[in-house]
């Protein structure tokens, strides 16, 4: 069951980049070493755009004012753009590998791609 990741550093489009300061990081132990970096990092940038789907992070980031979206939002976003077709096979893979959404959430998610009869 698993899932093929690429070597980030072969991505021409992605820029890898570490937090300047470790006193920068959130002392938050309830975070994650990730979420830590990931909200670090944005507060160091202008108009930073973070991808949280941990919802205790996602509420330290509001907290802080950092612009924010989850692996959903991502999703819906490709769809609206065209580099998806459907939204539906690609949420039943996610619930598959073990990510977590509510039915609620999923049914929403659904609605905004235009895959749900209200």
């Amino acid at each position: 069951m698993g899932v093929f990741l690429p070597v980030l550093t072969s991505l021409s489009w992605i820029d890898i980049v570490t937090v300047e300061s470790r006193t920068a990081i959130p002392d938050d132990e309830k975070l994650g070493p990730g979420e830590k970096e990931v909200i670090a990092l944005a507060q160091s940038q202008t108009d930073a755009l973070v991808l949280l789907d941990d919802g205790l992070a996602r509420v330290r980031a509001k907290q802080l004012g950092i612009h924010l979206t989850g692996t959903l939002g991502v999703i819906l976003k490709a769809k609206k753009l065209g580099y998806v077709k459907e939204v539906k096979p690609i949420l039943d893979r996610l619930d598959e590998l073990g990510f977590r959404a509510s039915i609620v959430t999923r049914k929403a998610i659904l609605k905004a791609a235009e895959e749900m009869d209200i």
